[in-house]
This record gives structure tokens, C-alpha cells and sequence, in this order.
């Protein structure tokens, strides 16, 4: 990617000034314009550096230039920063330098958007963020394969890695198996709804599906881990069962009769642990987002009482006024703090696919995942903390957005309050 284009310095012959202060003026312009073009050159040298302290300050630095997603980035390669990134914060690095270094990873990416040069980008970094086994190397790793995979077969190739860490007992502990479901669920959101169902449903993603509805329906576990490794299965759980709702179209029949009550082709039982994983999840303060989980509730119970069927006007109304929220662009509120605009510079496709299942509950993992939270804040890096009441004055989006008036701001306040009574 190219340079961004810097302003020259100003030259003696249009100056009032004497001819040295002039030439002097146009020296310290030019040595300016100088220092800022290496900047960026220094930033890369550093992120490979032996001090460790050296390496974060490059890392924040870093941080700052990524943070308002300009459309161009400053640097000549971004697959050159990235395997920087790589080669020693990531592979090397302790444990705060190694998140970070992660975190900005996965930023890059959504900056690059769907192109081949992420692509082969993603396939460089997979081996080496699977040897790092990390959440946040885990969930970098997601949010690559969410952007740069090519197609559909590379994205069950990398879903079978997640596999590995939450489908054998003991593989790893439970803060890493939970970001393995909830990169699993991420990438799984990019599939189309017979590709999804036939993995999990067959020989290849059978120990998955089975792995993700034992977690969600087992009884509340004790410790912050094994809790958001509940959370993540209820989010995976809960795609598997959106994806069944979007088949109103097809005709074709499961098989669902040849199987025993306890398998995940069993529908019923789908539907059952679904309902009960999700009154649990509802009552976790780490869930922010719960009207999307009433949301999921209602379809579980008046959609799908009766087994497969089509897709109920309720949900089909539903489904035309989220489509018109992404064709506004609007943001997408999660909780009373934290507001969310997905960058339209990944493949629409994925990416509206990817904002229906969050706005459907779906995806309910993204609600207390700082991860990905982080990754798709936008915004200058002050008006990134601030809440997403339409009162304050750093509330982000669009001009229209920040312009509410208090009117509109008592009536967020209203909505707020009686969501969480």
C-alpha cells in the first residue's frame, strides 16, 4: 500500500521573510516532513526489537495509527508489520505484549479488508498463532480467517484447528477453549446455512457440535472460565439454530428419526438445551445484550415448537427492519455502554451476514468478548471510551447520530431502564 502523500515544506521564493530565515524555515519543514516519513519506518524496526519495552512502546504506537481506520495506512507493506507482529511480540512476547500484539493483528486485518493480500497474509500467521494457543491468539486468528479466507473449504480447515482445543478433554484450559468456540462461531457465521449444518450434522464436525451442546446445557459452572465457556457454547449453539431457521426455502428432509435423543441432530433436544442455555445466559451480567436474547427465546419457542419449520411473519418483520438498519448504516448497541459499527471493508456479503446474527442474538459471545469489542471500535481514540448514551457529547456516528436531542436522549434512557427492570 502506498505512503500517505505529506505537504512539502515552503520554499524562500514566496516568503515576505528575509532570504536565510527563509531558507531556514524551509530547512526545519523539510526535516520535519522528514521525520514524520520515517516515523512509520521506525515503528516497523521497533516492533522487532530485543527490549521488550521498546517493542510496546511500538505497539502503542501502532495502536494510535490503526485506532481511526484510515483508508490508507502509512506503511508500505501491512503483511510486513503483520509478520513483524509475529515474529516476535506474538511468538515471544509476555503475556501483555503477546494480547496486544494480537488485538493489533486482527485490526489490521479489518483495516486491509477482503483482498488477496490478506488472504495470503492469513495463511502466514495461521501457523503461528495456533502455536501460540492463546485466547487473544485464538481469536486473532478468528477474525483473520473471518476476513481473509478464500472460501468455504479454508474456513472448515481453520474451524477444525479451533476444534482441537475445545474438543478433547484437558487439550487446554477453559478462558482458551472459550475464545476457540467463540473464533469457531465467528468464522462459522460466514458459511451458508446447508454448508454449516451439514459439518456439524456429519462425520467431520459431529465431535464439535456435540462438544458445544455439552457446554451450553451444563449446570452453572463455577470460576469465570468455565462460565464464559458456557457463554460461548450458548453462542455457537445458537447460530446452529439460526442457521436452521434461514432454510425456509428447502425442501430437502434431516434424518433426524435415525438418531438418539442425545445427538445433536436430534431437534428436539437442540431445541430444549437451547431454550434453558440461553434463561441461563440471560441472567449472567456478562451478557450486555439482552434483547437479543429475547429475541432468540421467541424464536425458539413459537418458531420452532412444532420442529422445522418456515420461518414465522414475526421473524420475517424482524428480519426486514435489521436489513434496513444496514442499509442506514446505523450502529449497533450492545448494552449501555459499549457501541459497535462494523467496517463496511470486509466483504459485504460476510459482513451483513455477520451483523444480522449479532443483532439476532446469535452472536451474544461479541456482547462480553473486549477482543473483538476492540477490534470493531471506530472512532477517534477519545470518543472510543465514551458511553453510548446519545446525551454525551463524545457519543460517535454520524453527525445525525451525535446531533440527538434530549428528547431523544430521555427516550434512550426509558428504553435502557425498562430492558433491564
Amino acid at each position: 500500500m502506498g505512503k500517505r502523500n505529506k505537504k512539502g515544506g515552503r520554499g524562500a521564493g514566496g516568503s515576505n521573510l528575509p532570504v536565510e530565515n527563509g531558507e531556514e524555515n524551509g530547512q526545519q519543514d523539510y526535516s520535519l516532513n522528514q521525520s514524520d516519513s520515517s516515523a512509520e519506518s521506525d515503528i516497523e524496526e521497533q516492533l522487532v526489537d530485543k527490549r521488550g519495552f521498546i517493542r510496546m512502546e511500538a505497539l502503542e504506537e501502532l495502536e494510535k495509527i490503526l485506532r481511526p481506520y484510515s483508508e490508507t495506512l502509512p506503511f508500505d507493506s501491512t503483511t510486513s508489520v503483520a509478520e513483524k507482529l509475529c515474529r516476535v511480540s506474538i511468538r515471544r512476547g509476555g503475556d501483555e505484549e503477546s494480547e496486544k500484539a494480537c488485538r493489533l493483528l486482527g485490526m489490521l486485518f479489518i483495516n486491509e479488508g477482503d483482498n488477496p493480500e490478506t488472504s495470503e497474509l492469513f495463511h502466514k500467521v495461521k501457523t503461528i498463532l495456533l502455536q501460540r494457543g492463546t485466547p487473544s491468539a485464538l481469536e486473532a486468528l478468528g477474525m483473520a480467517c473471518f476476513v481473509g479466507a478464500e472460501d468455504e473449504t479454508t474456513t472448515l480447515r481453520t474451524m477444525a484447528s479451533f476444534e482441537s482445543f475445545f474438543t478433547k478433554a484437558g487439550r487446554a484450559e477453559a478462558f482458551t477453549m472459550a475464545a476457540a468456540v467463540r473464533a469457531w462461531t465467528l468464522d462459522a457465521t460466514t458459511l451458508s446455512p446447508d454448508v454449516l449444518l451439514e459439518y456439524v450434522l456429519g462425520e467431520s464436525g459431529r465431535s464439535a457440535g456435540l462438544a458445544i451442546r455439552r457446554y451450553a446445557v451444563k449446570e452453572t459452572p463455577k470460576g469465570d472460565g468455565p462460565r464464559d465457556l458456557k457463554l460461548a457454547a450458548t453462542g455457537a449453539l445458537a447460530l446452529v439454530l439460526e442457521m436452521t431457521t434461514t432454510e425456509e426455502d428447502s425442501d430437502e428432509e434431516e434424518e433426524d428419526e435415525d438418531t438418539d435423543g442425545g445427538d445433536l441432530t436430534s431437534f428436539s433436544s437442540i431445541q430444549e438445551s437451547m431454550t434453558g442455555s440461553l434463561i441461563d445466559a440471560a441472567t449472567s451480567p456478562k451478557i450486555l445484550s439482552l434483547a437479543s436474547l429475547e429475541t432468540a427465546l421467541d424464536r425458539v419457542s413459537d418458531g420452532l415448537s412444532s420442529g422445522r419449520k418456515k420461518v414465522s411473519s414475526k421473524d420475517k418483520a424482524l428480519r426486514k427492519r435489521i436489513a434496513a438498519e444496514l442499509e442506514s448504516d446505523v450502529v449497533i448497541e450492545i448494552g449501555n455502554r459499549e457501541v459497535v459499527e462494523l467496517y463496511r471493508r470486509v466483504d459485504l456479503t460476510r459482513l451483513n451476514a455477520f451483523r444480522s446474527i449479532l443483532e439476532s442474538g446469535s452472536s451474544d459471545h461479541l456482547a462480553y468478548n473486549p477482543f473483538l469489542r476492540d477490534v470493531f471500535e471506530l472512532g477517534d481514540p477519545p470518543a472510543r471510551d465514551a458511553s453510548a448514551n446519545p446525551n454525551s457529547r463524545k457519543y460517535f456516528g454520524d453527525e445525525k447520530t451525535r446531533s440527538r436531542s434530549r428528547a431523544e436522549g430521555r427516550q434512550y434512557n426509558n428504553r435502557r431502564n425498562e430492558l433491564w427492570d
